[in-house]
């Protein structure tokens, strides 16, 4: 969607918004809602550290979580 707002302030044919507001309005919500997400999932995993727990969760998916918190944090927060 950046994409189509990008190409239209090009040609000065730009209204401002794209026709399907509802459909970004979702994407964003979705997009602030993950990092939401993501943070909940490390909450849960120090406390399963902290009370010492078996942890049920592969550490590939931990690590794969924590690099895609990293990379949405730096996104939403210091490129927008």
């Amino acid at each position: 969607m950046r994409w189509i707002e990008n190409a239209n302030k090009k040609t000065v044919h730009f209204d401002g918004a794209i026709v399907l507001k509802p459909l970004q309005s979702t994407f964003v919500i979705l997009g602030y809602g993950a990092i939401l997400v993501n943070l909940l999932f490390f909450i849960i995993y120090l406390l399963m550290l902290l009370l010492r727990q078996k942890q049920p969760i592969p550490k590939w998916q931990i690590w794969t979580n924590f690099l895609f918190f990293v990379i949405q944090f730096v996104y939403f927060f210091f490129y927008n």
